[in-house]
């Protein structure tokens, strides 16, 4: 129990935990480094006086002024690492930005999408990030897979269904689709699960409509597969708790988690 709750609190406060630790760090070096430069200076007649030399510089090394500087440099040290940490970050997310991204978890009435299947949608939203060099990406697809935590279920959707929803100046359409084409900043989604009955039973469909199973109650852990032909895609969980009088709830926030980019299903060149 103790354990749990240090490495909860390690979580908590990342930043002190560091900066403790390269305290330590520090202060373990300079004592390394002075009793090497004792030993290195004193003679064979003065050996019995080396843990004298020891106890005082000791006494020196975690003086409380020396802890302080000890600690201001412990905390430039981790100032400097989170700095270059925050801009690997930033590049890792820009450069792996470009493609198919995960945009969001959202229910069908926010969206204005029709029933399907006899029930009400919960969509994954995919946005085409490609904007600075403008792609559309090409026959979109997305493959699901539910995990039940205890280990007693799975169910697989080999190809999702989309609502596809399109607008050309004055025209607008929209419909069921097994895959879709996503221009440059374009926004489109698929269906996770179904709500049909007033029991909170969520069911998983095939793009035609066709059930695969119903989800049980309990923790759930869901694969995202997200391809397309000709741009990269991504691969990526969703974790969420179902139960009877209390729907579904995510149990993390952010709720969607990248695991991997997948490359393109027919690389150009």
């Amino acid at each position: 129990m103790y354990f749990q709750r240090s490495l909860e609190e390690i979580r908590r406060h990342p930043r002190r935990w560091l900066w403790g630790l390269l305290v330590i760090a520090l202060e373990k070096l300079l004592e390394h480094r002075a009793l090497a430069w004792a030993n290195d200076r004193v003679d064979d007649g003065a050996v019995l006086l080396l843990p004298e030399i020891r106890d005082t510089l000791m006494a020196a090394i975690h003086h409380p002024v020396i802890s302080v500087l000890l600690m201001a440099a412990a905390y430039a040290v981790g100032m400097v690492f989170f700095a270059h940490y925050t801009a690997w970050r930033k590049n890792r997310n820009r450069s792996s930005s470009t493609g198919l991204n995960f945009a969001g978890c959202d229910g069908s009435t926010s969206r204005n999408i029709p029933r399907w299947a006899e029930g009400v949608v919960t969509v994954i939203e995919v946005t085409n990030s490609s904007s600075r060099v403008p792609i559309t990406a090409k026959d979109v697809i997305a493959q699901i897979q539910f995990s039940h935590v205890s280990g007693s279920q799975r169910l697989t959707v080999p190809n999702a269904a989309w609502y596809a929803m399109t607008d050309s100046g004055s025209t607008h359409s929209a419909g069921w689709r097994s895959s879709v084409d996503l221009e440059a900043s374009e926004t489109q989604c698929f269906v996770l699960f179904v709500h049909k009955d007033q029991e909170n039973r969520l069911w998983v469909h095939r793009d035609n409509g066709s059930p695969v199973g119903v989800l049980e109650y309990g923790g759930w852990e869901v694969i995202l597969r997200v391809t397309a032909e000709n741009v990269a895609g991504f691969e990526g969980t969703l974790k969420f708790t179902i139960t009877k009088f209390g729907g579904f709830q995510f149990e993390t926030s952010p709720a969607f988690a990248l695991r991997r980019r997948l490359p393109p299903r027919f690389p150009q060149g």
